[in-house]
């Protein structure tokens, strides 16, 4: 098994759900498993506003853009909370970076 290499993401990033990856969404949060460890992950209403739109081809900046404009709430502070986030589930191979 090949490490994780742990990708540099900008904003201009684009990502979305590894094909891999089987979720489904129960009331406001989403749940998920990543086949090739087995792990369950589930995703409280925060991350389930952000899954939803990682089903297609986005950039992060895009991802910002939208949540920011549907929550009404400062930009920095959520441009700072979504690239952890993306990081954390990148890192995790639940999403994936495309051309």
């Amino acid at each position: 098994m090949k490490p994780n290499k742990i990708a540099t993401i900008t904003l201009d990033t684009k990502i979305q759900v590894s094909s891999r990856i089987y979720g489904s969404e129960i009331s406001d949060e989403a749940v998920f498993l990543e086949p090739d460890t087995g792990m369950y992950y589930g995703l409280n209403k925060s991350g389930s506003a952000i899954w939803k739109y990682l089903k297609q081809p986005i950039t992060i900046s895009e991802l910002c853009q939208i949540l920011t404009d549907k929550y009404d709430t400062d930009s920095v502070d959520l441009e700072s909370m979504i690239m952890e986030f993306i990081q954390e589930i990148l890192s995790a191979k639940i999403i994936k970076i495309v051309d």
